[in-house]
């Protein structure tokens, strides 16, 4: 982080603080408002704003915090994943402006951004760690991702959630067409039967009028086999001893050809009475070919009725007749290959997801080994950090245990865990009471994975409170030590801390016309540097034997500083 500069919040009437890299350190007496710097911070990085912050009298405050991304690794391909434009040039800026009608407004460079993203930003470049909130660790995923950098895991966990969003995607198209709609394969079978069962019974448009007819027919076919019967005899056999009409109109009209010899007048009625003959003949005829058919169609009227019936059956079901019968089948075929297609779909869809749910097991069995041997080794170092802290008797424990569902990072749940005095059982970080223990512990994690840690700059609110003697020369050491892999900006009341330094500013304040405000001077000269340890060290009373104190805590932080450089 390039500067911080807040302007009418809370004490802050208008301030702006140019960090470096290294050990950045703010001090000055209880109450001067060093915290409500950090405060600031929190607040520009998307921390949970209130109208109480904004100064009295003023109707807004606003915060701007200035980055330079160059060698930050990951920050622009972050940015990018929130669908932010990465800057060119390297330089961001967030800026967040409260305003006392409760309206907050976010930027990114400009650009206004949601809260939730913009604190994602921000959360991604500085880590705060406060007597009360060490937020990150406190994390379970904060374990997770810590445990893993140390393991050196990140192209695996990356591969794993790739793997796991592909298969969160087929799942989601799978859920559009089977998962939302669990009826849809029964859909599917009711279409196919009806389909089936309407095309087995073979329909034609008319038939159902056709097979009437015929039925009518032949329910009286008894009736029209006598009647045909009779009326053949008539015309044709005869019926006992009387002659049959085709035998007497025969005689009839040989009487009249050989009439018509003798009287020419009669040759006309002798034609027609012949012609009359041939139609009997014909009627004759036609009557036999009825009782021939009815002779040999004795059984059709049980089909008939066994055909009508099926009709009636499925125009109950699809249609008032086989012609709407027929039009619904055309639907449903058209309904049935549709929902097949999707079907076939869903199948293949699931055949992707076993494939990379095969995939992420084997991935995340893969990154289960690797964790529970980093995490031994993790134990062990952290445990070692801990004695040179003052805490030889405490141990520190991770435990890898499983989640009930997949997760993109794999199946593991990460957590720290410790036991700060012997014969006690691991406990929770956030279980730890001692703020002085817990200081140190988290001293002991953060100096270890200093170079694991992506988060660029790291902020310390009093990490010193409850810490003294030896114990506070092993905090000191240790800033210093995490202070050369990141950027590191505490508030300090321990002068050990303040003399490492590479930055120091003095918090005071001062009062103008009724209004009080936060002064924060940067401490360049040494003589400045040295006044203001002794002041620390309550240097009041016997300011030279203090001075030379101050200035022996310089001289030992100028060797240490000169030995390593912040990066």
């Amino acid at each position: 982080m390039r500067s911080l500069r807040a302007k009418n919040f809370v004490l802050l009437r208008e301030v702006e603080l140019d960090f470096g890299p290294g050990l950045n350190i703010l001090t000055g007496e209880t109450g001067a408002g060093k915290s409500i710097i950090l405060e600031a911070l929190g607040i520009g990085l998307g921390g949970r704003a209130s109208t109480e912050m904004i100064r009295t009298g003023e109707e807004r405050a606003v915060v701007h915090l200035f980055f330079d991304l160059e060698g930050v690794p990951g920050v622009e391909a972050h940015l990018a994943g929130l669908g932010l434009e990465p800057p060119e040039d390297g330089q961001l800026l967030l800026v967040r402006e409260l305003s006392r009608g409760g309206r907050t407004v976010c930027r990114v460079n400009g650009q206004v951004v949601p809260l939730h993203l913009y604190r994602q930003i921000g959360y991604a470049l500085v880590a705060l760690h406060g007597q009360h909130e060490y937020y990150t660790l406190f994390s379970h995923e904060r374990h997770r991702e810590l445990l893993d950098n140390f393991a050196g895991l990140q192209e695996e966990v990356a591969a794993t959630g790739h793997v796991h969003r592909e298969w969160q995607r087929m799942r989601a198209l799978w859920q559009q067409i089977a998962g939302e709609d669990p009826s849809l394969a029964r859909r599917v079978e009711d279409l196919r039967h009806q389909v089936a069962e309407i095309d087995r019974a073979r329909l034609r448009p008319g038939e159902e009028e056709e097979l009437q007819a015929e039925r009518r027919r032949l329910m009286h076919a008894e009736k029209i086999l006598r009647l045909t019967g009779e009326a053949y005899a008539l015309l044709y056999g005869g019926l006992g001893d009387e002659p049959a009409a085709i035998d007497l109109l025969g005689r009839a009209a040989t009487l009249l050809r050989e009439l018509a010899a003798l009287e020419p007048g009669i040759q006309g009625a002798a034609a027609a009475l012949g012609s009359a003959a041939d139609q009997v003949a014909e009627v004759a005829r036609t009557l036999a070919a009825y009782q021939e058919e009815g002779a040999l169609d004795t059984g059709r009227l049980e089909e008939i009725e066994q055909r009508l019936a099926l009709l009636r059956h499925l125009k109950g079901k699809y249609g008032t007749s086989v012609e709407e019968v027929l039009r619904w089948r055309g639907r449903a075929a058209e309904e049935l290959s549709r929902l097949e297609q999707l079907l076939a779909q869903a199948q293949r869809f699931s055949e992707t997801m076993a494939e990379l749910t095969a995939r992420w097991t084997e991935k995340a069995e893969g990154l289960r080994k690797a964790r529970l041997e980093a995490a031994r080794k993790l134990e062990e170092l952290v445990t070692r950090e801990l004695a040179s802290l003052e805490m030889g008797g405490a141990l520190f424990r991770v435990a890898v245990t499983p989640l009930e569902e997949p997760a993109p990072h794999g199946g593991d749940r990460v957590e720290f865990l410790i036991a700060a005095n012997p014969g006690e059982p691991p406990r929770p970080l956030a279980k730890v009471a001692s703020g002085g223990e817990l200081a140190r512990i988290m001293l002991a994690v953060k100096a270890l994975l200093a170079g694991a840690d992506r988060t660029p700059t790291l902020v310390f609110d009093e990490v010193d409170t409850g810490v003294g003697g030896r114990a506070l020369t092993a905090i000191a050491a240790k800033l210093h030590a995490i202070s050369r892999h990141r950027q590191v900006i505490g508030v300090t009341h321990a002068a050990q801390i303040a003399a490492l330094a590479d930055r120091h500013w003095r918090i005071s304040k001062e009062t103008v016309d009724g209004l009080t405000s936060t002064v924060v001077e940067p401490l360049l000269s040494e003589e400045d540097r040295v006044a203001e340890l002794a002041r620390m060290l309550g240097g009041r009373e016997a300011a030279g034997a203090v001075l030379e104190h101050a200035r022996h805590l310089r001289r030992a932080a100028r060797s240490a500083t000169t030995a390593t450089t912040p990066l």
